[in-house]
């Protein structure tokens, strides 16, 4: 076990997060793949509950892991941000120094805003469409309210489970004092 991955492993032991056995999943199907990693269909076999695992491109993102579960940890109970249940690993049986962390997360059954909105925008009232809007809004000022900033706000971080709108994907999220910070150096 490396430095980064002893940092999860810590949240882990102070029980800031409930760790699953992978070999607890089954039906492990892949949703998507983004530039950060991939996202997959799973059951969880303790109580047949669907859930998301989201994967991550390399070990070497251990710090942006440990950084989207604390954040996320602070803002999932809000009901339009997606829920954390926690985290699971796989081994690599070829190399034992490797280790991949997953989160595990509510599973939305609408999938994405974008393309719940291309499946869905003709069927939807203005009252829906608003409601969504204002669903997305609670989400944001829920984050602002914590001090968080999303840093990457777009349709394919949104999702939609039951019509409801899920906030999701704080990889890149950092606090507000974090973002000023930062963009005084950028700028």
């Amino acid at each position: 076990m490396n430095q980064s991955d002893d940092l999860v492993q810590k949240y882990i032991n102070e029980e800031h997060f409930k760790f699953y056995e992978y070999s607890h999943f089954k039906d492990v199907k892949l949703l998507g793949e983004g530039e950060y990693g991939k996202v997959y269909r799973a059951i969880f076999m303790n109580n047949e509950l669907i859930v998301a695992l989201k994967s991550f491109r390399s070990n070497t993102m251990i710090k942006e892991i440990a950084n989207e579960l604390k954040l996320h940890r602070r803002v999932d109970k809000h009901s339009n941000i997606i829920r954390l249940h926690g985290v699971t690993k796989i081994e690599d049986k070829l190399n034992q120094s490797s280790t991949d962390y997953m989160l595990v997360l509510e599973y939305a059954d609408s999938g994405t805003l974008r393309s719940y909105l291309r499946k869905n925008f003709k069927y939807l009232t203005w009252n829906d469409k608003i409601n969504l809007a204002l669903q997305i809004v609670s989400a944001i000022k829920h984050l602002h309210a914590e001090n968080i900033i999303h840093c990457d706000l777009h349709s394919l971080n949104i999702l939609v489970h039951q019509k409801c709108i899920k906030l999701s994907d704080f990889g890149l999220s950092k606090r507000q004092d974090e973002a000023a910070t930062s963009s005084r150096i950028l700028v």
